[in-house]
This record gives structure tokens, sequence and C-alpha cells, in this order.
């Protein structure tokens, strides 16, 4: 194995040990086709994080830059 690899291995490690746990989430099955309901379901995110996330691109720049929402 290439010197590289093990050091690749150590520091994805590393990241790994560095996030907490309940921020991680597990890994839908193979078969799990569709994700895009996972925003709402995760437990992660708070309701207006969700509806910031189900927001279509125009409306959220269009918020964005009338102040309504910052970054």
């Amino acid at each position: 194995m290439p010197p590289w690899t093990e050091l690749a291995a150590e520091k994805k490690q590393r990241q790994l040990k560095s996030i907490p746990q309940e921020w991680l989430v597990s890994t839908p099955p193979d078969s799990t086709l569709d994700v895009t309901g996972f925003p709402e379901t995760c437990g992660l995110l708070t309701a207006r994080e969700v509806e910031i996330t189900n927001t279509s691109v125009d409306v959220l720049l269009e918020k964005l830059a009338c102040g309504e929402w910052t970054a």
C-alpha cells in the first residue's frame, strides 16, 4: 500500500472523530432511489431550515436579495 493511502486513512478517521455523533446520519439502503424527503425526516433540521431547503432557487435568491433571509 502506498504511504499516502495510510495518511489519507488516518486523516479520514480524524475527520470522522471530530464530528459530533448526533450530527451523523446513516446512509439509506442501496435500494433507496429517492432521498428528496430526507430533509423532513432526518431530524437534524428545524422547520425553518426545512422551509429554506425546499424553497426553489428563484424564490431563495429573491428572499436573500431583499434581505428577508440572510446567508
